[in-house]
């Protein structure tokens, strides 16, 4: 295991103890995925994209609460 993977592997849990510990608000819980597929993409030495890890965490979150979508909050998030 390289240097990244191993950082990769040892931030992953860093990532999931704070989003439980702020609330899993819904702009947390999107960098929250957004992290986890960086970090994911590292451990398997793939390369990451933005837009993918983006979508990836709009569809968890809508198919978690489709309702979200009319969410301000969540409408804030994805669209900065």
């Amino acid at each position: 295991m390289n240097a990244t993977a191993l950082a990769a592997a040892l931030s992953l849990p860093a990532v999931v103890l704070y989003t439980l510990l702020t609330g899993e608000a819904v702009a947390t819980l999107r960098s929250a995925f957004m992290a986890a597929v960086a970090l994911g993409a590292m451990l398997v030495n793939r390369p990451f994209s933005l837009a993918a890890s983006i979508a990836f965490a709009a569809l968890v979150l809508l198919v978690q609460s489709p309702l979200a979508l009319l969410d301000v909050s969540f409408q804030l998030s994805f669209a900065s």
